[in-house]
Formats: C-alpha cells, sequence, structure tokens
C-alpha cells in the first residue's frame, strides 16, 4: 500500500470516527465500533491507529485545523478591519457549532486526562490572540479603532469569546445564531456607555 493510500485510508477512519464520537462520545465509542463503521477489521483498523485516544487525538487535530482554515479563508478577503472582526467572530462561533467533538472535549477537559486537548486549546488560543492582534492593528491604522494595547485587547477579546462559546452556541439552539451574534458583536464594538 503507497503512503497516499494510507493516508487516504486514515483520513475515512477520522472522518467516520468524527461522527461516532460526535453522537456516542468518547467513552461509549469503541475501536470495534469504529471498525464495523468503516468496514474493516478490528486488526486493520490497529495498522492505522494503535489505540483509540490516537484515533480520537487524529479527530480533534483535524476538527481544530478545519476551525482554522475556515476563520481565515472567511477573513483574508476582507479589507475593513471593522467588518474583518465581527466576521472573524460570526464565523468562529457558527464553526464552533459544527465541530462537535473538539468543543465537547475542550469544555469538559477537566473529566479527561488527555493533556493533548488542553495543549491543542492552548496553541488555537495563542493562533486566535495573534489573529485578532493584527485585525486590531489594522483597524488602527485605518483610523476605525482607537489606539490601545492590542496584544492586551486580543487576548480579553478571545476570552470573551471562549465564555461566550457556550451561552451562544449551544443554548437557545431554536433561537437564531446570526441574530445573536449580531447583538454580541454590537456590545464588543460600543460596550455600554451611552454616547
Amino acid at each position: 500500500m503507497s503512503k497516499q493510500d494510507k493516508e487516504e485510508v486514515r483520513k475515512e477512519i477520522i472522518q467516520v470516527a468524527r461522527g461516532l464520537f460526535s453522537r456516542y462520545g468518547f467513552r461509549k465509542t469503541t475501536m470495534e465500533d469504529i471498525a464495523h463503521a468503516t468496514h474493516k477489521g478490528k486488526s486493520s483498523l490497529y495498522y492505522y491507529f494503535p489505540n483509540k485516544e490516537e484515533v480520537f487525538q487524529a479527530v480533534i487535530l483535524h476538527e481544530a485545523a478545519i476551525l482554522r482554515k475556515v476563520m481565515r479563508e472567511h477573513t483574508e478577503q476582507i479589507h475593513d478591519a471593522a467588518q474583518k472582526l465581527k466576521e472573524h467572530i460570526r464565523i468562529r462561533m457558527k464553526t464552533m457549532k459544527t465541530l462537535v467533538s473538539y468543543y465537547n472535549e475542550a469544555q469538559h477537559e477537566h473529566d479527561s486526562h488527555y493533556s493533548f486537548i488542553e495543549n491543542l486549546r492552548d496553541t488555537f488560543d495563542r493562533d486566535e490572540v495573534e489573529a485578532i492582534r493584527k485585525i486590531l492593528d489594522e483597524g488602527i491604522r485605518q483610523g476605525q479603532f482607537q489606539p490601545l494595547d492590542t496584544s492586551l485587547a486580543a487576548k480579553a477579546l478571545v476570552t470573551a469569546l471562549k465564555g461566550l462559546e457556550y451561552p451562544l452556541v449551544w443554548q437557545g439552539e431554536h433561537d437564531d445564531l446570526e441574530t445573536r451574534l449580531e447583538k454580541m458583536t454590537k456590545i464588543l464594538f460600543f460596550g455600554l456607555l451611552k454616547r
């Protein structure tokens, strides 16, 4: 089997496992479940992944990569910094809603001994702080944002976004996410003070 063929099989296993983990959770999903769903023998599965934890790590890394890619693709085309920041927030929250395995395990990392999830989240947070800092710097150059410590402001925004993930993305699922995001970005942009 060529390296490319092996990589294709790994991708298929990751996609199938992603659906199983999303539906049943990590603890209830077994290697037998993954093997059955991929139409492979359990021993064949072990050729690609030595254990369920490694399959799960691959799923988490895959989902984190999707989130980064989608956010980058949607914002790099926008030149207006204020619009870019709004789009970053909108896409981040909408994409997070689809990344069930990553989000659930990141939220429940205290229940798990998988330090890789915490490390992955830390890496994602650092990347996001840097992306937002660049947008803020751009907005200051464009005269849209007031001069401020963009590193500190970016950290504050990422902290706020992390805190809003659960209430915005998971609570009130019947409400319109776009409307909730629009209201939230108005508060983030204009604050609470009367002008």
